[in-house]
């Protein structure tokens, strides 16, 4: 499973490649795969006929290298109901890829004032204290401050370098107008990382998609870090050229993963299918009761 902005948690076929030199892991998608297939093939006709030295392949040309990059070693998702009745969120989440937890990190959420200055319970005649159902806040001004505070239990082959990063829904980060994502700083050298991350983030009008998001929605806090790299970064590592056979099993078993892949996809459709039929015919039932 991958994280796809506009549909949440999707099913994709990647294939992992692990560099021996560097211990560095990385996944290709499948178009990316089949790129790095073409230029293998090139490669490897170029080196039976003696056109290539591997020693002198520089990276660039090389179809087996990436460069060490942060990746993403999971994500939290954090519900926001309780902000819809202005209550606030503060809680360890569950840190996953895929089923396999990958730590926690700690999450605040909380309405605050329009300042970003913290709301003191015990004022009188709060900003929020009129809202006693969501619907409360629609065409109202909404606060809130996010704090990502720390991570605990990272992977450790990941601990060079880590950091977060979340967008939320039409609230934009407008100091990064090409994607609106919202970044904590990077800490280095550990697998418990100390973020300390502020952000007071605002929705000038609560409308009712704000709403509803509100009620419904989540936000993904996804943690990237910088895998740890064997080699040093040094010189270009003379590699081991695929056989023509090992190319050819490698293209059939992504194949392979995408049948397998459509046939569940097929199933949840089928299940889906039936368990919204089940409900309507439940619904049916109590109408003609009443």
């Amino acid at each position: 499973p991958v994280m796809s902005k506009n549909e949440g948690l999707v099913s994709q076929v990647m294939v992992e490649v692990t560099d021996e030199a560097s211990g560095l892991e990385f996944r290709w998608n499948k178009d990316k795969f089949i790129n790095r297939v073409y230029i293998m093939r090139e490669m490897f006709e170029k080196f039976s006929q003696g056109e290539l030295d591997l020693a002198k392949v520089q990276h660039d040309a090389d179809p087996f290298w990436d460069p060490n990059e942060p990746v993403n070693i999971g994500y939290c998702t954090v519900f926001f109901k309780p902000l819809s009745y202005c209550m606030p969120i503060d809680d360890d989440q569950q840190i996953y890829v895929q089923t396999e937890s990958q730590g926690i990190m700690h999450i605040k959420m909380e309405p605050c004032k329009p300042d970003g200055s913290a709301i003191n319970e015990d004022e009188e005649d709060s900003i929020y204290d009129d809202i006693t159902d969501p619907t409360d806040l629609k065409g109202r001004r909404l606060d809130v401050l996010v704090q990502v505070q720390h991570a605990r239990g990272l992977p450790s082959k990941y601990a060079s370098a880590v950091f977060v990063e979340f967008e939320l829904y039409k609230a934009p980060n407008p100091l990064r107008p090409e994607d609106g994502k919202y970044v904590t700083r990077t800490v280095h050298g550990t697998s418990n990382p100390d973020f300390h991350f502020t952000q007071h983030v605002t929705w000038e009008c609560v409308d009712e998609d704000v709403l509803n998001h509100l009620l419904t929605g989540n936000a993904f806090f996804n943690v990237f870090g910088l895998q740890e790299d064997k080699s040093g970064g040094g010189e270009v590592v003379k590699r081991k050229m695929l056989t023509a056979a090992e190319v050819e099993e490698l293209q059939g078993d992504v194949k392979r993963l995408e049948g397998e892949r459509d046939k569940h996809m097929d199933l949840l459709a089928t299940i889906k299918a039936k368990s919204v039929e089940a409900a309507r015919n439940g619904e049916a039932r109590n109408g003609e009761a009443a």
